[in-house]
């Protein structure tokens, strides 16, 4: 076990000396796509969901007066959409790739200029009638990492030792 420990010393040692041996300078990656996992679980009187349940889905700002995006790009002030989406429910658990076809597509933008969004979430067991699931869900870091494809786009020598502050 200790001497595990030290080769991966000896490994991080030589990553951190030497990154251009393993990390090129520059690397042509193509930008994250445009689509957010997300699952969870439903419950109906207590009990597991079970079958098709219909969805709506909304990105919006913390205090949910905004939407940043809809699934179907109809959702407004933070309103439920218009349309429905079908998912199948199993054992109460559901998951979906929100922005996936044929879902509107979430813009990128949207993490580079709010740093505030929220997942709100509607459900509808077609017996009861649809719900505002509650709380709305704050996004996790995955979500923000699209705004780091941006830096793809910086030309090369536009960051010198003046982008940088001092210590």
């Amino acid at each position: 076990m200790h001497r595990i420990r030290i080769r991966l010393l000896a490994v991080a040692a030589t990553l951190a000396y030497a990154p251009g041996l393993f990390f090129p300078a520059h690397i042509n990656a193509a930008p994250p796509p445009p689509i957010l996992h997300h699952q969870s679980v439903i419950h109906v009187d207590g009990s597991p969901f079970e079958g098709a349940g219909t969805f709506k889905f909304a990105l919006v700002s913390a205090d949910g007066l905004t939407t940043y995006w809809s699934h179907d790009g109809t959702s407004a002030g933070g309103a439920p959409p218009t349309g429905s989406l079908t998912l199948n429910v199993a054992g109460g658990r559901y998951a979906v790739q929100l922005g996936a076809a044929p879902m509107e597509p979430i813009p990128a933008a949207l993490f580079s200029t709010y740093n505030d969004a929220h997942l709100r979430t509607w459900f509808d067991d077609e017996i009861n009638g649809s719900e505002l699931l509650v709380p709305d869900r704050p996004l996790a870091a995955g979500a923000y990492a699209w705004h780091a494809a941006t830096a793809d786009q910086v030309t090369d020598g536009a960051i010198t030792t003046v982008s940088f502050a001092p210590g």
